[in-house]
Parts: C-alpha cells; sequence; structure tokens
C-alpha cells in the first residue's frame, strides 16, 4: 500500500500568561507564529497552583489556532 501525503493542518496552542507581565499577548504570539485565525475566550487559570511559583498568582488562558492550513512538516521551523 503506498504512504499517502499528510494532509494540511492547522497549528494551535494555549497561552497562558500573566496580565500584570504581558498585557497583549496576541501581539507576541502572532508573532512568532503568524497571524491569529480563531480564538478562544480568555479565562481564568485558577484551578491549580502548578504554576504560581514560577509564573505567579492570577494567571488567565486562552487557545488560539493560527492563519491557514499547513503541511505538518511545518512544525519545526516554530
Amino acid at each position: 500500500m503506498p504512504l499517502k501525503k499528510p494532509a494540511n493542518v492547522i497549528y494551535f496552542t494555549a497561552v497562558m500568561y500573566d496580565p500584570a507581565e504581558i498585557s497583549q499577548p496576541d501581539e507576541s504570539v502572532s508573532s512568532i507564529f503568524g497571524p491569529l485565525g480563531l480564538r478562544s475566550e480568555t479565562f481564568s487559570f485558577d484551578h491549580t497552583e502548578y504554576y504560581t511559583p514560577e509564573m505567579g498568582a492570577g494567571l488567565l488562558k486562552y487557545f488560539v489556532a493560527f492563519g491557514e492550513a499547513a503541511h505538518p512538516g511545518r512544525l519545526p521551523e516554530y
């Protein structure tokens, strides 16, 4: 059976940040990964204290997908 060419994918990530340190996380993220596509609502990330020692309390989080579908082999470029 011949190998199939992989389908293009939409890259996505979770963004977790301290609003006292980063006021515009979309700008930081898009400067690395390109234009934002879909974006979830921002929510309070307060169900664990795991990140508190490193990132502080009062963290916010959201999910974002980037631009157009791309070949999965491009992931190492990021």
